[in-house]
Parts: structure tokens; sequence; C-alpha cells
């Protein structure tokens, strides 16, 4: 939870440190969260006590100063009302001017758009060796006097040997190690399989409360995405949180990658994907990810997936999508192996990944802990592969002006789950009272919608109780409120014993509202059914009131 009671006017950053033994630091504070114009700011002190935190603008006279009077040893701060990337200068303390330390740190918020050059960081699996993760962060640091400063790093998980052992090893072996770099780059993380016990529920409490990651779009800090400029990343929780094709998650992340029109696209989870290990054990990667996850990367144009868990460094791939497998920064390192053609380059040794994206171009290098470089790549921003779509047979009739119907179906509507409302599910030769939210003739009322938003692609069917093989005119009716994301909707239309009937039609914003749309004339005979099927390469949902259906004799 975030406090955040707003002082103004605060003198420059040189303020008062507190005396020895009042109240000292445990663990620094570090950036989280940050946005534009946003930060969280976490540390932790010895003794419980209010938060202060002052910020300033580098090289700035003014300063600003956030304050939670709930005493604690746990301190977060939430800090709005910040410029886009500019380098804020900040220091806590346990009252104002008080501060807990003599030199102020600093980070830099993220730029509104794409910056002409954007550096980052992606590394992982520090657990066991912290003298190990220390020398990969030095170098690290090390290289910023060559390339700058990376504005965040993607962490593939696993901070320590276990998370939830009854010993905390989060400062010994992930914070006091980082330390350096986790004040200055933001650490965006990814949760791996020692940040919680080898049983269910898999909660990783300390993770969770080390952390804070943006949830706006997820609703949960087990998998979230974020942007910077032309980037978008989506990070993923594969060990704690079910992510099969249908699941809450997967169905987030296919959306959450198909709402992004970020030129790059990049994926952070723990487990790797494609790999060769030949040793303590052998793997080739996680087969669950490829079956259910790898199908979104390649759809909506995932350019690079890091991971980690596999303790060497391996660059592998499919399909135009590059798999980075970075995960030695202080596990105990595993063997590599070259067995798979996939493999592109391999290396036992402790790394990290350096990420350069400038002039339309992403450049990847991977460093040893020496700052030898092990491998380089670049790459271009990857076109979404989607789906091919039905070859269309269908050839629109209509009827003629002067023909009137024989007879009329009305199909009831269902509500946003795909549940079918309780009024009669069809009323024949006039009017029903239908829950349709449109007001077109035949319906009234305030009714629901069919909608599927939990299913790969939205769908509906019905099955009318034709009792007469004819010939059937089709319409539909959408209400006023879908016509922002009324899609082209492709249909299908199945008699029993017949082939397969495809067409396409477009549920337009004139289409909406009060009208019956007409898609066309078919062949029904008694058992037919009717199935409308969201089109590959729309939203994850439409709209339909109703469906009637015509005689025509």
């Amino acid at each position: 939870m975030h406090f955040g009671n707003r002082i103004a006017g605060i003198a420059l950053l040189a303020g008062v440190v507190l005396p020895a033994g009042a109240q000292e630091l445990t663990r620094n504070p570090y950036p989280q969260n940050t946005r534009t114009d946003s930060a969280d700011f976490l540390w932790r002190t010895d003794v419980p006590a209010e938060s202060w935190i002052a910020l300033q603008e580098r090289g700035g006279t003014h300063a600003v100063a956030y304050h939670s009077t709930v005493p604690t040893t746990t301190h977060e701060i939430h800090v709005p009302g910040l410029k886009p990337d500019t380098v804020y200068e900040y220091r806590v303390g346990a009252a104002e001017d008080a501060f807990l330390m003599e030199t102020p740190l600093w980070f830099r918020t993220f730029p509104e758009s794409m910056p002409a050059r954007l550096d980052f960081v992606a590394y992982g699996d520090h657990r066991n060796n912290p003298q190990d993760h220390r020398a990969v962060v030095q170098a690290i640091i090390d290289k910023t006097d060559e390339l700058g400063w990376p504005l965040f790093v993607l962490d593939t998980g696993d901070y320590t040997g276990l998370g939830e052992h009854k010993t905390d090893f989060y400062d010994a072996q992930f914070f006091q190690p980082a330390s350096g770099l986790i004040e200055h780059a933001t650490f965006f993380p990814a949760i791996g399989n020692h940040e919680s016990e080898r049983r269910h529920p898999r909660i990783p409490f300390r993770y969770l409360a080390n952390f804070s990651v943006p949830t706006d779009n997820s609703g949960t800090e087990y998998y979230y995405s974020f942007d910077v400029g032309d980037v978008h990343i989506t990070v993923l929780d594969v060990y704690a949180t079910e992510f099969a094709t249908g699941s809450k998650q997967w169905e987030w992340a296919r959306r959450d990658l198909d709402a992004s029109d970020a030129t790059w696209k990049f994926a952070v989870m723990h487990y790797p994907i494609y790999i060769h290990r030949s040793g303590p054990t052998v793997s080739y990667g996680n087969t669950k990810i490829r079956e259910h996850l790898v199908p979104l990367f390649e759809e909506f144009g995932v350019t690079a997936a890091f991971s980690g868990d596999s303790h060497f460094y391996q660059r592998s791939e499919v399909n135009g999508v590059h798999y980075i497998c970075t995960g030695g920064a202080g596990a105990p390192l595993y063997d590599p192996g070259d067995g798979e053609d996939y493999i592109r380059a391999s290396a036992k040794v402790n790394h990290y990944t350096w990420i350069t994206i400038e002039n339309g171009e992403m450049t990847l290098y991977a460093f040893d802990r020496d700052n030898n470089l092990l491998d380089r790549m670049t790459a271009t921003p990857r076109a979404a592969i989607r789906p091919p779509e039905p070859e269309l047979n269908f050839v629109r009739r209509m009827p003629a002006a002067d023909a009137t119907p024989a007879a009329t179906i009305i199909v009831e509507s269902r509500d946003a789950e795909g549940n079918v409302t309780k009024a009669p599910l069809y009323a024949e030769e006039g009017m029903m009272n239908s829950t349709a939210k449109s007001n077109a003739p035949g319906l009234a009322g305030n009714g629901t919608r069919f909608s599927d938003s939990d299913a790969t692609l939205a769908r509906f069917t019905v099955t009318p109780p034709i009792t007469k093989k004819g010939t059937y005119l089709v319409s539909v009716t959408i209400p006023n409120a879908s016509s922002a994301e009324a899609p082209k909707t492709l249909f299908e239309v199945t008699t029993p014993g017949a082939e397969l009937i495809r067409g396409r039609v477009e549920l337009s914003p004139g289409a909406a509202g009060g009208k019956w749309l007409a898609i066309g004339l078919f062949d029904l005979a008694p058992g037919a059914s009717i199935t409308f099927l969201e089109s590959a390469n729309e939203p994850g949902r439409f709209y339909a009131d109703a469906v009637k259906i015509e005689l025509y004799e």
C-alpha cells in the first residue's frame, strides 16, 4: 500500500543526517515501477519509524518530500508528479530534513516517446553465490563507462536459494550484491521457482513484499506489462500461476500483446523455452510454454523472449523469435549443449546481457563477469504472424425486393458470460419479450450481449427450432453500445451431413442500434446450427443482441 502526503518546498537535499543509533538503513532505497511521471521507492530500517523521501532534479534547487506516518521497518512510498526523462536525486529519512544517508542516490524517469537510443539489461538466477552475483553487477557498472547507464533491468528470477526459507536470504544474496545498480536502474522482476516452496499454493510472500510492479492492466503482481517509448514488455509468471491456453493469465497475455501497437515487443519469464542443457540434467526447454505461449509470441510480433533457470548463457532462434537464456548471475553453473539446430550461441559462465535499441535496430551483447564479449546479435522488429483466415466459400444471397417471409424465428441473446438469458429461447411468428439492447423490430428491453472474452476466439452458436427444410434469411442486430467494438465477424453455417459454409459479414458501427443486419440466405434443415465466430485479427469479443431467421417460400 502506498502512502503519499506531499510536502513541497523543502530546501535542498543537504539535510541533517540522523545521529548514529537513532535509526539505520538495513536496505538502501531503490526505485520500482518507474513511469514517465512517477515511481515507487522501497527501503528498510532496523527499527519501526515513519517514512520520508525527498527528491529534486539533478542540478535543481527545489525539492519535494513525501511522508508516511505509519511506523514500519519495511518502507514503500509512491511518488507522483515527476517529469519524464529526468534524473532525480533522492534521499530517505525518518523526519523532515533528517536523512539516513549523507550522499543522495539518483534514478531516471521513463521518456514519453522513444528515445534515439534505449539501453537495458537482462539477467537472472542470482541465488546461492552472492560473490558471483556481485562480480556480474560490478561488470555492468563498469560497462556504463562505455555504454552509459541502462534505463532498467529485466530480471528473470530466482533471487535467492529459497525465498520462503525460515532465514530471509534476500539481502545477502540479492540486494547487497546488486547495490550500485538497483538504486539507479529500475529492476522489473519475474517469479522463479526458488521464490516459493515447491508446493501449492505457490505464494512468494517475500518476493511480493520486495518489489512493486505495474498492475494497472493485469490486476496482479504475478504477471504484468509496461511500456517504454516504442517498447512493450510482457512479464509472465510461468511457475506460480497457470498459463495454459484459456487460463486467466493466457487470456490476459493474448489481450496484452494484441492490444499493443509498439514496434518492439519483448517477453520475460523464468523457465527457458528453446535450449539444450546437457548437465546436470538434460533439458530442451519448457514444452508447456512452447505449446501455449510461443504461439502468442509468434502471432503478435514478439522479437525476443528472455528467461533463466538454466544457469548459463544460450541464444536460440525459432520462427524468427529470439530466445535468450540468461541465467548466470550467481546460481551454480550448468552445462549447455549444442545438439539442436535452433542454438545460435552458448557459454557456461557468469554473465549478463545488454540490449541497445537504436536506428530501428536491436543489438544484444552478452558479457561475462570480466566484460569479455561472449556473443553479439542484431535484430529488427518482428512482424506479427497472424494465422490464416479460413477460405470463404459463401456466396451472399439476398431475397428479392418483393419477397415476404412466411415465418420468423428470433433467437434469444446471451449475457456477457455467454449464458442464455432466462426468457424463452425462441419465439415464432411475432414479438418476443427479448432482453436485447437494440430497439430493432421484434425486440424490446435492456438486455445483454453475445460475447465470450474468455475463449481464444469469441463465438456463439444457435440452433433454431427449424421444423421445415427451406431457404432462410439469417439476420442479427447489435446494440449501440457495441458500435466501437463491432468487428468483422466470420460466420459459419452447418447443417447435418453438409459441408461447412463460411462467409464474412462486417458488423460495422453503421449497422449498430435498432437495425437488423441481413447476413444472407441459407438452405437450412431441421437440426441446423449457426455459429458466429470472431475473425482472427479482431478483438477478443463481439456483440450481438439476437439472431433472426425468416423462412421464404
